[in-house]
Protein backbone atom coordinates (compact mmCIF):
# COMPACT_ATOMS: atom_id res chain seq x y z
CA UNK A 1 0.00 0.00 0.00
CA UNK A 2 3.10 2.14 0.06
CA UNK A 3 4.41 2.05 -3.39
CA UNK A 4 0.65 2.53 -4.37
CA UNK A 5 0.49 5.52 -2.28
CA UNK A 6 4.01 6.60 -3.66
CA UNK A 7 2.55 6.26 -7.19
CA UNK A 8 -0.78 8.41 -6.23
CA UNK A 9 1.15 11.38 -4.67
CA UNK A 10 3.17 11.81 -7.90
CA UNK A 11 -0.06 11.17 -9.77
CA UNK A 12 -1.46 13.90 -7.98
CA UNK A 13 1.95 16.44 -8.16
CA UNK A 14 1.75 15.94 -11.93
CA UNK A 15 -1.92 16.85 -12.22
CA UNK A 16 -1.11 19.76 -10.08
CA UNK A 17 1.60 20.36 -12.81
CA UNK A 18 -1.15 19.92 -15.67
CA UNK A 19 -3.33 22.44 -14.13
CA UNK A 20 -0.94 25.12 -13.85
CA UNK A 21 0.21 24.20 -17.62
CA UNK A 22 -3.68 24.49 -18.88
CA UNK A 23 -3.61 27.88 -17.41
CA UNK A 24 -0.69 28.95 -18.83
CA UNK A 25 -1.89 27.48 -22.11
CA UNK A 26 -4.71 29.91 -21.75
CA UNK A 27 -2.78 33.19 -21.51
CA UNK A 28 -0.34 33.03 -24.01
CA UNK A 29 0.32 36.65 -24.75
CA UNK A 30 -0.60 37.92 -28.54
CA UNK A 31 1.73 38.80 -30.78
CA UNK A 32 2.34 41.71 -33.01
CA UNK A 33 0.43 41.64 -36.22
CA UNK A 34 2.57 41.04 -39.16
CA UNK A 35 2.45 43.74 -42.08
CA UNK A 36 1.67 41.02 -44.70
CA UNK A 37 -0.77 38.10 -44.17
CA UNK A 38 0.78 35.01 -44.91
CA UNK A 39 -0.75 32.95 -47.91
CA UNK A 40 -2.25 29.40 -46.43
CA UNK A 41 -2.78 26.13 -47.97
CA UNK A 42 -5.25 23.84 -46.27
CA UNK A 43 -4.41 19.83 -46.66
CA UNK A 44 -7.26 17.28 -46.54
CA UNK A 45 -6.14 13.87 -47.32
CA UNK A 46 -9.45 12.01 -48.43
CA UNK A 47 -10.49 8.55 -48.54
CA UNK A 48 -14.10 7.03 -48.76
CA UNK A 49 -15.27 10.66 -47.66
CA UNK A 50 -18.17 10.87 -49.34
CA UNK A 51 -21.00 11.67 -46.23
CA UNK A 52 -18.41 14.16 -44.21
CA UNK A 53 -16.26 15.92 -46.92
CA UNK A 54 -19.09 18.35 -47.27
CA UNK A 55 -19.62 19.69 -44.23
CA UNK A 56 -15.59 21.07 -43.73
CA UNK A 57 -15.54 21.89 -47.42
CA UNK A 58 -18.88 24.52 -46.65
CA UNK A 59 -16.74 25.57 -43.41
CA UNK A 60 -13.99 26.72 -45.33
CA UNK A 61 -16.48 28.42 -48.04
CA UNK A 62 -17.17 31.13 -45.57
CA UNK A 63 -13.93 31.43 -43.80
CA UNK A 64 -13.38 35.46 -43.18
CA UNK A 65 -9.54 34.83 -44.07
CA UNK A 66 -9.38 34.82 -48.02
CA UNK A 67 -5.37 34.39 -48.47
CA UNK A 68 -5.53 30.62 -48.73
CA UNK A 69 -5.67 27.56 -51.12
CA UNK A 70 -7.27 24.04 -50.08
CA UNK A 71 -5.65 20.93 -51.53
CA UNK A 72 -7.71 18.05 -51.46
CA UNK A 73 -5.52 14.78 -51.64
CA UNK A 74 -7.28 11.82 -52.75
CA UNK A 75 -5.57 8.56 -51.21
CA UNK A 76 -7.31 6.10 -53.48
CA UNK A 77 -11.03 6.90 -52.40
CA UNK A 78 -13.50 4.06 -53.97
CA UNK A 79 -16.67 5.47 -53.43
CA UNK A 80 -17.70 9.39 -54.44
CA UNK A 81 -15.71 11.41 -52.67
CA UNK A 82 -13.47 13.02 -55.87
CA UNK A 83 -17.33 13.35 -57.32
CA UNK A 84 -18.57 15.46 -54.18
CA UNK A 85 -15.93 17.69 -53.89
CA UNK A 86 -15.64 18.60 -57.84
CA UNK A 87 -19.44 20.31 -56.76
CA UNK A 88 -18.13 22.38 -54.84
CA UNK A 89 -17.08 26.22 -56.45
CA UNK A 90 -14.33 27.21 -54.13
CA UNK A 91 -12.02 29.40 -54.76
CA UNK A 92 -8.20 28.38 -54.79
CA UNK A 93 -9.78 24.68 -54.75
CA UNK A 94 -7.68 21.78 -56.48
CA UNK A 95 -7.74 17.75 -56.38
CA UNK A 96 -4.90 16.04 -56.77
CA UNK A 97 -3.98 12.26 -55.70
CA UNK A 98 -1.71 10.76 -53.40
CA UNK A 99 1.49 9.94 -54.78
CA UNK A 100 2.59 7.32 -52.29
CA UNK A 101 0.13 5.18 -50.08
CA UNK A 102 -1.81 6.36 -46.41
CA UNK A 103 -2.03 9.46 -44.73
CA UNK A 104 1.16 10.95 -44.31
CA UNK A 105 2.39 10.32 -48.07
CA UNK A 106 -1.19 12.02 -49.05
CA UNK A 107 -0.04 14.95 -46.69
CA UNK A 108 3.68 14.90 -48.20
CA UNK A 109 2.30 14.75 -52.04
CA UNK A 110 0.24 17.73 -50.93
CA UNK A 111 2.72 19.99 -49.49
CA UNK A 112 4.92 19.18 -52.54
CA UNK A 113 2.61 21.41 -54.29
CA UNK A 114 1.48 23.72 -51.59
CA UNK A 115 1.88 27.49 -52.15
CA UNK A 116 1.53 28.97 -49.00
CA UNK A 117 4.60 29.75 -46.17
CA UNK A 118 2.26 27.99 -43.48
CA UNK A 119 0.84 24.62 -43.99
CA UNK A 120 -2.80 23.54 -41.97
CA UNK A 121 -4.08 19.89 -41.81
CA UNK A 122 -7.52 18.80 -40.87
CA UNK A 123 -9.66 15.96 -41.19
CA UNK A 124 -12.52 15.26 -44.25
CA UNK A 125 -15.03 14.29 -41.07
CA UNK A 126 -14.24 17.72 -39.55
CA UNK A 127 -15.86 20.90 -39.27
CA UNK A 128 -15.02 24.48 -38.08
CA UNK A 129 -15.39 28.14 -37.18
CA UNK A 130 -16.06 30.88 -39.90
CA UNK A 131 -12.72 32.29 -37.58
CA UNK A 132 -10.66 29.24 -37.66
CA UNK A 133 -8.36 30.14 -40.52
CA UNK A 134 -7.76 33.75 -39.13
CA UNK A 135 -7.09 32.42 -35.71
CA UNK A 136 -4.71 30.25 -36.78
CA UNK A 137 -2.97 32.66 -38.82
CA UNK A 138 -2.75 34.72 -35.87
CA UNK A 139 -0.48 31.80 -33.96
CA UNK A 140 2.52 32.66 -36.37
CA UNK A 141 2.98 36.21 -35.73
CA UNK A 142 5.89 35.75 -33.61
CA UNK A 143 8.45 34.16 -36.20
CA UNK A 144 9.85 31.95 -33.77
CA UNK A 145 7.17 29.55 -33.68
CA UNK A 146 6.99 27.11 -36.28
CA UNK A 147 4.39 24.66 -34.86
CA UNK A 148 0.61 25.46 -33.61
CA UNK A 149 -2.33 22.97 -32.27
CA UNK A 150 -6.02 23.88 -31.50
CA UNK A 151 -8.56 22.20 -29.48
CA UNK A 152 -10.68 19.46 -31.17
CA UNK A 153 -13.95 18.97 -29.86
CA UNK A 154 -16.19 15.11 -29.90
CA UNK A 155 -19.56 15.20 -30.61
CA UNK A 156 -22.29 12.95 -31.02
CA UNK A 157 -25.87 12.00 -30.57
CA UNK A 158 -25.59 12.89 -26.47
CA UNK A 159 -25.78 9.27 -25.43
CA UNK A 160 -24.10 8.16 -22.56
CA UNK A 161 -21.43 6.72 -24.18
CA UNK A 162 -20.89 9.72 -26.60
CA UNK A 163 -20.46 11.32 -23.41
CA UNK A 164 -17.62 9.60 -22.21
CA UNK A 165 -15.74 9.42 -25.60
CA UNK A 166 -16.02 13.21 -25.54
CA UNK A 167 -14.95 14.04 -22.07
CA UNK A 168 -12.07 10.92 -22.55
CA UNK A 169 -10.72 12.66 -25.65
CA UNK A 170 -11.41 15.86 -23.70
CA UNK A 171 -8.67 14.99 -21.28
CA UNK A 172 -5.84 13.98 -23.92
CA UNK A 173 -6.48 17.51 -25.48
CA UNK A 174 -5.95 19.33 -22.37
CA UNK A 175 -2.27 17.28 -21.33
CA UNK A 176 -1.46 18.10 -24.65
CA UNK A 177 -1.81 21.78 -24.33
CA UNK A 178 -0.71 21.44 -21.00
CA UNK A 179 2.40 20.15 -22.02
CA UNK A 180 3.41 22.12 -24.62
CA UNK A 181 2.74 25.05 -22.62
CA UNK A 182 5.30 24.11 -20.13
CA UNK A 183 7.81 23.37 -22.86
CA UNK A 184 7.61 19.39 -23.26
CA UNK A 185 4.67 19.51 -26.25
CA UNK A 186 3.96 15.17 -26.49
CA UNK A 187 0.34 14.78 -28.05
CA UNK A 188 -1.53 17.06 -30.77
CA UNK A 189 -4.03 16.08 -33.26
CA UNK A 190 -3.97 15.96 -37.08
CA UNK A 191 -7.45 17.09 -37.01
CA UNK A 192 -6.51 20.73 -35.80
CA UNK A 193 -2.61 21.05 -36.90
CA UNK A 194 -0.46 23.76 -38.52
CA UNK A 195 3.49 24.11 -39.25
CA UNK A 196 5.70 26.44 -41.16
CA UNK A 197 6.80 24.76 -45.11
CA UNK A 198 10.17 25.54 -44.30
CA UNK A 199 9.90 23.38 -40.47
CA UNK A 200 8.51 20.72 -42.00
CA UNK A 201 11.49 20.72 -44.61
CA UNK A 202 13.71 21.35 -42.44
CA UNK A 203 12.85 18.01 -40.02
CA UNK A 204 12.45 15.93 -43.55
CA UNK A 205 8.98 15.60 -43.05
CA UNK A 206 7.53 12.01 -42.07
CA UNK A 207 10.85 10.25 -43.23
CA UNK A 208 11.93 7.26 -40.75
CA UNK A 209 8.21 7.13 -39.29
CA UNK A 210 6.17 6.38 -43.10
CA UNK A 211 5.66 3.14 -42.37
CA UNK A 212 3.62 3.60 -39.61
CA UNK A 213 -0.05 4.31 -39.99
CA UNK A 214 -0.77 6.79 -37.41
CA UNK A 215 1.09 9.63 -36.20
CA UNK A 216 1.36 11.89 -38.62
CA UNK A 217 0.92 14.66 -36.23
CA UNK A 218 2.28 13.39 -32.79
CA UNK A 219 5.75 12.13 -35.41
CA UNK A 220 5.85 15.93 -36.65
CA UNK A 221 5.25 17.71 -33.51
CA UNK A 222 8.14 15.83 -31.72
CA UNK A 223 10.59 16.21 -34.99
CA UNK A 224 10.18 19.92 -35.07
CA UNK A 225 10.28 20.43 -31.01
CA UNK A 226 14.09 18.21 -31.50
CA UNK A 227 15.17 21.34 -34.23
CA UNK A 228 13.13 24.09 -32.88
CA UNK A 229 13.04 23.93 -28.88
CA UNK A 230 10.44 25.73 -27.01
CA UNK A 231 8.66 27.11 -31.33
CA UNK A 232 5.26 24.97 -30.56
CA UNK A 233 2.31 26.80 -29.25
CA UNK A 234 -1.42 25.28 -28.19
CA UNK A 235 -3.95 28.16 -29.66
CA UNK A 236 -6.45 28.96 -27.13
CA UNK A 237 -8.78 30.70 -28.43
CA UNK A 238 -12.17 29.17 -28.59
CA UNK A 239 -12.52 29.80 -32.37
CA UNK A 240 -10.01 27.60 -33.44
CA UNK A 241 -11.56 24.50 -31.84
CA UNK A 242 -12.39 22.00 -34.78
CA UNK A 243 -15.42 19.67 -34.15
CA UNK A 244 -15.31 15.79 -35.35
CA UNK A 245 -17.96 12.50 -34.32
CA UNK A 246 -17.72 10.45 -31.87
CA UNK A 247 -17.12 6.70 -32.96
CA UNK A 248 -20.46 5.11 -33.49
CA UNK A 249 -20.22 1.69 -31.30
CA UNK A 250 -17.78 0.09 -29.12
CA UNK A 251 -15.87 -2.03 -31.99
CA UNK A 252 -14.91 1.04 -33.62
CA UNK A 253 -13.62 2.99 -30.87
CA UNK A 254 -11.87 -0.38 -29.92
CA UNK A 255 -10.32 -0.15 -33.19
CA UNK A 256 -10.06 4.03 -33.43
CA UNK A 257 -7.33 3.77 -29.86
CA UNK A 258 -5.69 -0.01 -31.39
CA UNK A 259 -4.45 2.24 -34.09
CA UNK A 260 -3.71 5.18 -31.76
CA UNK A 261 -1.63 2.82 -29.06
CA UNK A 262 -0.10 1.35 -32.26
CA UNK A 263 2.25 3.81 -33.09
CA UNK A 264 4.15 4.39 -29.63
CA UNK A 265 6.29 1.44 -29.89
CA UNK A 266 7.89 3.26 -33.17
CA UNK A 267 9.01 6.73 -31.40
CA UNK A 268 12.33 7.50 -31.05
CA UNK A 269 12.21 9.88 -28.37
CA UNK A 270 12.79 8.16 -24.86
CA UNK A 271 10.58 10.49 -23.10
CA UNK A 272 7.46 9.92 -24.68
CA UNK A 273 8.04 6.01 -24.65
CA UNK A 274 8.61 6.28 -21.13
CA UNK A 275 5.23 8.50 -21.04
CA UNK A 276 3.65 5.49 -22.57
CA UNK A 277 4.48 3.41 -19.91
CA UNK A 278 4.11 5.17 -16.89
CA UNK A 279 0.61 5.62 -17.94
CA UNK A 280 -0.07 2.11 -18.69
CA UNK A 281 1.81 0.98 -15.14
CA UNK A 282 -0.74 4.33 -13.50
CA UNK A 283 -3.65 3.00 -14.69
CA UNK A 284 -2.50 -0.80 -13.05
CA UNK A 285 -2.28 1.16 -9.71
CA UNK A 286 -5.45 2.45 -10.40
CA UNK A 287 -6.97 -1.08 -10.62
CA UNK A 288 -4.78 -2.47 -7.66
CA UNK A 289 -6.09 0.82 -5.62
CA UNK A 290 -9.88 -0.58 -6.47
CA UNK A 291 -9.37 -3.83 -5.10
CA UNK A 292 -7.82 -2.30 -1.74
CA UNK A 293 -11.48 -0.87 -1.40
CA UNK A 294 -12.94 -4.08 -1.35
CA UNK A 295 -10.19 -5.13 1.66
CA UNK A 296 -8.83 -3.77 5.18
CA UNK A 297 -7.42 -0.58 3.66
CA UNK A 298 -10.64 1.01 2.86
CA UNK A 299 -10.21 4.23 4.30
CA UNK A 300 -6.62 4.78 3.20
CA UNK A 301 -7.37 3.35 -0.52
CA UNK A 302 -11.34 5.96 -0.63
CA UNK A 303 -9.18 8.70 0.46
CA UNK A 304 -6.59 8.46 -2.51
CA UNK A 305 -9.81 8.38 -4.92
CA UNK A 306 -11.40 11.03 -3.42
CA UNK A 307 -8.27 13.18 -3.98
CA UNK A 308 -7.65 11.71 -7.32
CA UNK A 309 -11.91 12.35 -8.37
CA UNK A 310 -11.31 16.49 -7.05
CA UNK A 311 -7.79 16.85 -9.15
CA UNK A 312 -9.06 15.72 -11.96
CA UNK A 313 -12.64 17.11 -12.05
CA UNK A 314 -10.65 20.28 -11.43
CA UNK A 315 -8.64 19.99 -14.68
CA UNK A 316 -11.23 18.46 -16.74
CA UNK A 317 -14.13 20.71 -16.39
CA UNK A 318 -11.98 23.12 -17.47
CA UNK A 319 -10.66 21.66 -20.61
CA UNK A 320 -14.34 21.10 -20.96
CA UNK A 321 -15.58 24.78 -20.56
CA UNK A 322 -12.90 25.41 -23.04
CA UNK A 323 -14.02 22.71 -25.82
CA UNK A 324 -17.57 23.24 -24.96
CA UNK A 325 -17.63 19.69 -24.16
CA UNK A 326 -20.96 18.59 -22.85
CA UNK A 327 -19.91 17.99 -18.90
CA UNK A 328 -21.91 14.79 -17.27
CA UNK A 329 -21.40 13.67 -13.86
CA UNK A 330 -21.63 10.20 -14.45
CA UNK A 331 -19.71 9.63 -17.46
CA UNK A 332 -16.76 11.16 -14.97
CA UNK A 333 -17.33 8.95 -12.18
CA UNK A 334 -18.12 5.91 -14.66
CA UNK A 335 -14.60 6.94 -16.11
CA UNK A 336 -12.62 6.52 -13.01
CA UNK A 337 -13.59 2.49 -13.06
CA UNK A 338 -13.73 1.94 -16.88
CA UNK A 339 -10.98 4.00 -17.71
CA UNK A 340 -7.83 2.09 -16.22
CA UNK A 341 -9.46 -1.36 -17.65
CA UNK A 342 -9.91 0.21 -20.63
CA UNK A 343 -6.52 1.75 -21.11
CA UNK A 344 -4.61 -1.50 -20.33
CA UNK A 345 -7.08 -3.32 -22.46
CA UNK A 346 -5.81 -1.15 -25.48
CA UNK A 347 -1.99 -1.05 -24.84
CA UNK A 348 -2.13 -4.90 -24.54
CA UNK A 349 -4.25 -5.45 -27.38
CA UNK A 350 -2.40 -3.06 -29.76
CA UNK A 351 1.04 -5.62 -29.60
CA UNK A 352 -1.43 -8.57 -30.97
CA UNK A 353 -5.11 -7.13 -32.72
CA UNK A 354 -5.12 -5.55 -36.35
CA UNK A 355 -7.25 -2.48 -36.91
CA UNK A 356 -8.90 -1.18 -39.75
CA UNK A 357 -8.24 2.39 -41.01
CA UNK A 358 -9.92 3.41 -44.32
CA UNK A 359 -11.43 0.05 -45.42
CA UNK A 360 -7.34 -1.12 -44.84
CA UNK A 361 -5.94 -3.94 -42.38
CA UNK A 362 -2.85 -2.90 -40.71
CA UNK A 363 -1.38 -5.85 -38.96
CA UNK A 364 1.34 -5.64 -35.35
CA UNK A 365 5.02 -5.19 -37.11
Amino acid sequence: MVVLTVIFVLYFFLLIVFLAGWKKAMQEPADPIPAKEPFISVIIPVRNEELTIATLLRDLSRQEYNNFEIIVVNDDSEDETLWMVSTFEIKNLQIIHNKGRGKKAAITSGIKLARGTIIVTTDADCSVSPQWLKEVRAGFRNPRIMMTFGGVRMEGTGSFVDDLQSMEFASLIGSGASAAALGFPVFCNGANLAFRKKAFSDVKGYEGNLFVPSGDDEFLMRKIQTLYPGSIRFLHDERTVVTTQTQPDPDALLNQRVRWASKWRYNSSMFAQALAVAVVLLQIAFIINWCFVFSGAILQALFLIVVKLILEAAFLLQVCRFLRTRWNWSAFFSLQVLYPLYVVTIAVTSFFVPFQWKNRIFKPQ
